[in-house]
């Protein structure tokens, strides 16, 4: 955040748009007799981050060239990834030439309207969820607010599952975000990070952490092998439309 000073900027509070957020020198101020500078969140990462920044360190913020992540399937990343395809029922998909700037940094993402007991499936040959013990995905929230408050979450439902069966509904309200991050760089609206645990989709409670693959032996009645498909459904006969858009889906 910034103090009113001679670069002519405001306070900025946290929901600006991040084209505004900047670190400057203030004017001298009673009780700062040493040099100072107020940084804003953006600025401090950019100041910290290893491609460009000045002062070390891992940027706070999950962009996702530092994910970290060992052993990334990916499933949608600005397109279907290879040797997995999309199904579809209630529910309609907005066309590729129509989705080029609906993801992340203005990327393509996967947008779709999911009508009642409708839902998509992301479906791939058996043997992607070996050794994998978690989801993430990305899902349009619009113009959040302050804290987030203004966020508009769709209500919809994760399963994965197999041949031999489907496995728990998770509902996307039942767990938190962990990362975000804006359309662009100077956006105001926002993707928010779900990660979803495989266990889960055996009856984990939502509330348990894993870390390993070996945390998983499949559900559903299919062993981890025979999982083959992630689905985004809205399960019931009622609440209406719902609206999603989501990018960078991984298993991991």
């Amino acid at each position: 955040m910034i103090g009113s000073g001679s670069c002519g900027y405001g306070y900025l509070w946290k929901d600006e748009p991040l084209g505004w957020d900047v670190a400057a020198a203030t004017d001298f101020m009673d009780g700062y007799e040493d040099n100072h500078f107020d940084v804003s969140v953006w600025a401090w990462e950019k100041l910290a981050d290893k491609k460009w920044g000045v002062i070390g360190g891992r940027p706070t913020r999950d962009w996702p060239e530092y994910s970290g992540e060992p052993d990334v399937l990916r499933v949608f990343d600005n397109g279907v990834a290879p040797y997995w395809w999309v199904e579809q029922w209630n529910a309609w998909v907005q066309p590729q030439s129509d989705a080029m700037q609906s993801g992340m940094r203005k990327g393509q993402g996967f947008c779709a309207k999911i009508s009642q007991s409708g839902g998509i499936r992301f479906k791939t040959n058996p043997g992607a969820f070996q050794n994998k013990y978690k989801i993430n995905f990305w899902v349009y929230v619009g113009v959040t607010g302050w804290e987030g408050t203004a966020a508009k979450i769709p209500d919809i439902w994760i399963r994965i599952g197999g041949d031999k069966g489907a496995c728990n509904l998770v509902r996307v309200h039942d767990s938190s975000p962990n990362a975000f991050e804006p359309m662009c760089q100077y956006c105001a609206d926002y993707y928010w990070r779900w990660t979803h645990y495989l266990p889960w989709y055996g009856g984990a409670s939502t509330s348990q952490i894993y870390n390993s693959g070996d945390s998983f032996k499949g559900c559903g009645g299919n062993g981890v092998w025979d999982l083959d498909y992630i689905e985004f459904v809205a399960p019931y006969n009622w609440g209406g439309d719902r609206w999603l858009c989501i990018d960078n889906i991984q298993l991991v």
